[in-house]
């Protein structure tokens, strides 16, 4: 599955299609074709109608994410056919999509001068009993996102059966939304890059900290004995090994997370990218620095654009072409427990209202994701006091899906909890809805709406968010050139898109820039050129460590961006063996866990690129462990 219909395609159907066009020749029959926008872009819709019947709806052109809104593409307008109604729920994660189909096909009707009143009946199947089914299996995964499909991958490979139980019309989970980032230290391609003083200093200092357990002083131990040798050899090249991964994990993390944890997913990181790369997944050979990545170990998607769908996709076909078995529209509701063993998983289909009882013979895997969109849950545990308030005014980033679900069935069992309280927001939301330009970290400088520079942009995530919300309007702006923003993988014609429609800013000139998002010439233009200084090698007054280009090639692009709850660090308390533990820190038998709705890995603050190898290393993990 790929992202549908090209850009191209796209415009060639909206020339075409720009009025109502009947092209029907039967004077009983006709079929019109009009055009409506999405959430990507336009949405082609062809609508037959005989007399006030409509007898066929279909999407003949769109650019909608398939993992996200294809079953939607499909079954919404087969739907409006069969109840002969537009007064239709829209799906939830693809909501956008699901109501331009619903606008579109209204338009049709009312440009055809037919009374709406009579397609105005609501669907009547959520009131409709559904029918009592059993599966039996081998293991059964709840959530179908990067963790779920990479523990499900591993039982299927393994030649177990197992199924995949997806509450959302759709799989992927925060993955399909996320920009598909993977940290791992990775000598093979940063050997290739080189790092300034300031970044050696930063791990100098790193190494010199008080350690606050054996564990830490094994790994600064470690990285130390490399410096010194790098140092005494006059080295110039991007420095990285898995304790420097780990002791960033952890000290980035204010020293909260669990250092076994930490250590096995370090240890795993580069091995989870080599396992995805044999599932067709390409990485670009460059490595980056994500936002709040503290370093330059990001592995970036050759299918970037495409963000990750990229991940999901082959990781979906991989298990699937195994043999597993994936349930959409099924929201798990409870875990069923024989003889002190979790054994299954009641569930419902929330499009049909059948009723599961889904057996499992070597048990159950969680991997639900996080509690960001659950309002009620994260004001809950708002009690850190870092954030003074996480209720709805505060938007997330994450899919509408991610309410805590496991985490809340696993505790009604007596699996404990940690880190609840740990709640992480991302600066880079986007402020105007659309697409914006963000770039990697070490060619972006962050300007308030004075056009002043305030924060060091290599900073952690909790850091910029903080800071940003205590700018005026609690929003900033990311400055690019046009030369970051094309080798970010921008082609002009999507550049020139999202500033004809508002999205982001351009100018020829830093000035123009500035006039153009109403800031301060003379304040942008200093920011900038202070910026540029600090890549020839000036010490930054912010203690910014990574840098790489000038931002010195016009034309420039602004794009703007708000704080949005992102990652939520606390959930079920697991050991390195991916098993659930009840409150005297022994394994619930037969219940396993990975990604985000697990808790103890990231303490405080999670690194940018940290999240999806945790959910591919330990949902392998949990797949292996599961089977022994």
């Amino acid at each position: 599955m790929k992202l549908k219909k090209t850009l191209s395609s796209i415009l060639a159907a909206t020339m075409i299609c720009t009025m109502l066009t009947a092209c029907g020749s039967k004077s009983d029959s006709k079929t019109i074709e009009h055009t409506i926008k999405g959430h990507n872009d336009d949405i082609t819709l062809s609508v037959t109608l005989s007399g006030e019947k409509i007898d066929k709806v279909e999407v003949t052109n769109h650019s909608e994410t398939e993992s996200i809104a294809g079953k939607v593409i499909v079954d919404l307008p087969a739907k409006i056919v069969k109840t002969q109604s537009i007064n239709l729920d829209t799906v939830a994660g693809a909501t956008v999509s699901s109501q331009a189909i619903l606008d579109g096909v209204k338009e049709v009707l009312e440009a055809e001068g037919l009374d709406l009143n009579k397609y105005m009946n609501k669907d009547s199947a959520s009131s409709k009993a559904g029918e009592n089914i059993t599966v039996d299996t081998d293991v059964i995964v709840i959530g179908g996102g990067a963790a779920g499909f990479a523990a499900a991958t591993k039982v299927a490979e393994a030649g177990e059966k197992v199924v995949v139980l997806e509450k959302m019309p759709f799989v992927g989970g925060n993955t399909v939304r996320a920009g598909g980032a993977i940290n791992a230290a990775d000598p093979e391609r940063q050997n290739g890059q080189t790092m300034n003083k300031s970044e050696v200093d930063a791990i100098i200092e790193l190494t010199e900290l008080e350690p606050k357990n054996d564990d830490m002083k094994r790994w600064q131990e470690s990285v130390k004995t490399d410096m010194d040798e790098y140092i005494a050899n006059g080295e110039t090249y991007l420095y990285d090994s898995k304790d420097l991964h780990k002791l960033q994990t952890y000290a980035d993390g204010d020293f909260l997370g669990d250092t076994k944890l930490i250590e096995y997913f370090c240890e795993n990181a580069l091995e989870s990218i080599t396992w995805l790369e044999g599932k067709g997944i390409e990485f670009k050979p460059e490595i980056q620095a994500v936002v709040g990545a503290v370093w330059k170990r990001s592995h970036a998607l050759v299918r970037e654009d495409e963000k990750g769908v990229a991940i999901i996709e082959p990781l979906q076909e991989a298990a699937v072409s195994n043999g597993a078995e994936v349930f959409l529209n099924t929201e798990a509701k409870e875990l069923i427990v024989t003889d002190e063993k979790v054994t299954g998983v009641t569930a419902v289909n929330n499009e049909t209202n059948d009723t599961y009882t889904f057996n499992a013979t070597k048990g159950v895997i969680i991997a639900t994701g996080g509690f960001a969109a659950n309002v009620e849950m994260r004001t809950e545990y708002n009690t850190s006091g870092k954030w003074s308030n996480l209720d709805e005014s505060i938007p997330t980033s994450n899919h509408p899906g991610a309410t805590g679900d496991g985490i809340i069935m696993a505790q009604e069992i007596g699996a404990d909890v940690v880190d609840m309280d740990q709640i992480q927001l991302i600066p880079t939301w986007s402020k105007s809805g659309g697409s914006t330009i963000k770039g990697y970290i070490n060619n972006t400088i962050y300007v308030n709406q004075d056009g002043d520079r305030y924060i060091n942009e290599d900073g952690r995530r909790d850091e910029l968010s903080i800071a940003a919300l205590k700018q005026p309007g609690s929003f900033f702006y990311i400055v690019n050139d046009h030369a970051d923003t094309i080798n970010n993988g921008y082609t002009q014609e999507q550049i020139d898109g999202m500033v004809a429609g508002g999205q982001i800013w351009r100018g020829e000139t830093i000035e123009e820039l500035a006039e153009a998002i109403g800031a301060d010439p003379a304040k942008l233009k200093a920011s900038i050129d202070e910026f540029n200084n600090c890549v020839d090698g000036a010490p930054d007054k912010f203690g910014r460590k990574v840098f790489d280009k000038k931002i010195e090639n016009g034309p420039f692009y602004a794009s703007s961006f708000i704080p949005a709850v992102h990652h939520t660090m606390g959930g079920l308390r697991v050991n390195v063996n991916a098993q659930v533990l009840n409150a005297e820190g022994n394994p619930i038998n037969g219940l396993f866990a990975a990604g985000e709705v697990t808790g103890g890995l990231h303490g405080k603050n999670r690194l940018g690129g940290n999240a999806i190898p945790d959910c591919i290393v330990n949902g392998m993990n949990a797949g292996e462990q599961i089977l022994k």
